[in-house]
């Protein structure tokens, strides 16, 4: 069943898009990601985030 219009199914070729779905703001009326939420910051990941990834 696609769901494109999910972000976290979208990011699924970004080394970022290992987080957790509700970890993700985004924007309601776009659906697009804004940003990580402050609880993200100390989150590792099993492969190093790439550098242009702004936690």
């Amino acid at each position: 069943m696609p769901q494109f219009n999910r972000p976290e199914v979208a990011m699924h070729r970004n080394t970022a898009g290992l987080l957790p779905s509700h970890m993700w703001e985004t924007d309601k009326k776009t659906g697009k990601v804004k940003g990580v939420k402050d609880s993200v910051r100390d989150y590792q990941t099993k492969t190093p985030v790439p550098k242009w990834v702004q936690l």
